[in-house]
């Protein structure tokens, strides 16, 4: 009976290692998924932030462009008109 006891004691001490072990290599992959969620998540507001980056400053230069195209057409067309 006591040799009994202690086989049931051992396998049940054994399962609850198994258990153990298995929640804590699930917790592991977890913390590592949330890792890469981590990392996919920096490079996905990196990527967003270079692309507003490049988007105001494409409009910024469009904008020095036609700034500049339409103040030299009429400083050209004053210039004409008073000296015509």
């Amino acid at each position: 009976m006591r040799n009994e006891f202690s086989k049931v004691a051992l396998n049940f001490s054994m399962q609850w290692i198994k258990f153990l072990l298995t929640i804590a290599l699930e917790k592991s992959c977890s913390s590592r998924r949330l890792e890469v969620s981590r990392v996919e998540l920096l490079l996905q507001v990196g990527t967003f932030c270079v692309a507003v980056g490049a988007l105001v400053a494409g409009i910024e230069i469009l904008n020095f462009c036609f700034v500049n195209y339409v103040s030299s057409h009429v400083i050209s067309q004053v210039y004409l008109l008073h000296h015509s």
